[in-house]
C-alpha cells in the first residue's frame, strides 16, 4: 500500500501544474464584462483557451479580451459572439492539464 501511495505522489509530483480554480459557467448582460477563472498552482506555465472545442486566439481579440496574470480570461466587453463553452488547458514539460469547461452566455 506504501508503495502505490509513494507512486501516486510521484506522479502527482510530476505534472505541470495543477488547475486550482476552473472556470465557471457565467451568465452577463450584451456589452458587460467579465471573467473566466484558470488558477494553477505554477507560476511557470502556459496558459490556453479553447472556445467551442477550437483554441481561442487572443490576438484576434485585442483590445476586447485580456489573459490576465492568473491565467484568466476577461472580457472588457461581451458581445454576442462571445457565448459558448469554453475551457484552459495549462501546459509544461510535454504534459497538459485540463480544466472543465463552463458556458458563458450573453443576454
Amino acid at each position: 500500500m506504501f508503495l502505490i501511495s509513494l507512486l501516486v505522489l510521484l506522479v502527482r509530483a510530476a505534472r505541470p501544474s495543477d488547475i486550482l480554480e476552473s472556470p465557471e459557467s457565467v451568465q452577463v448582460m450584451l456589452g458587460l464584462p467579465a471573467t473566466l477563472k484558470c488558477r494553477t498552482s505554477s507560476p511557470t506555465r502556459e496558459i490556453t483557451w479553447y472556445k467551442d472545442g477550437a483554441q481561442f486566439l487572443l490576438d484576434q481579440e485585442v483590445g476586447r479580451c485580456l489573459l490576465l496574470p492568473d491565467g484568466s480570461l476577461f472580457f472588457l466587453t461581451t458581445s454576442a459572439g462571445d457565448a459558448g463553452d469554453y475551457y484552459c488547458a495549462v501546459t509544461g514539460r510535454k504534459l497538459v492539464v485540463r480544466s472543465r469547461s463552463a458556458r458563458l452566455s450573453v443576454l
